[in-house]
C-alpha cells in the first residue's frame, strides 16, 4: 500500500511559500487601496462599488479598521510562508518523528 493516503496535487515548500508571499502582498495592497478609497468615500461622499463584507467592515470599524483587517490577513500569509520556508510546519514535524 502507498504511504501517502492523501489524494491531490501538492506544491513543494518553495512553491507554497511563493504563493503565500504573493497572497500576502495582494492582501496588504488591497488593504491599503481599501483604506484610501473608503476614507475618500467617507470624507467626500458619492457612490462607490464595494463588496458587502467591506461595507459591513466600514460601518463597524471604519476605513482604517478595514485596511488593518486586510493587512492582518496579509501578515498571516507572510507568517505561513516563513513557517513553510523554515520547516516548522507541524504536520511535517509530525511525519518525520512518529512516536
Amino acid at each position: 500500500m502507498s504511504e501517502n493516503k492523501e489524494s491531490g496535487w501538492k506544491l513543494p515548500p518553495v512553491g507554497q511559500a511563493i504563493l503565500s508571499i504573493a497572497g500576502g502582498l495582494f492582501c496588504v495592497y488591497y488593504g491599503y487601496k481599501a483604506y484610501v478609497d473608503l476614507s475618500h468615500f467617507n470624507e467626500y461622499g458619492g457612490e462607490i462599488v464595494m463588496p458587502r463584507f467591506m461595507f459591513f467592515l466600514n460601518e463597524v470599524v471604519g476605513a482604517l479598521g478595514t485596511g488593518i483587517a486586510f493587512a492582518l490577513v496579509g501578515l498571516y500569509f507572510f507568517f505561513h510562508a516563513g513557517k513553510v520556508l523554515l520547516g516548522t510546519n507541524d504536520k511535517a514535524v509530525e511525519e518525520n518523528n512518529p512516536q
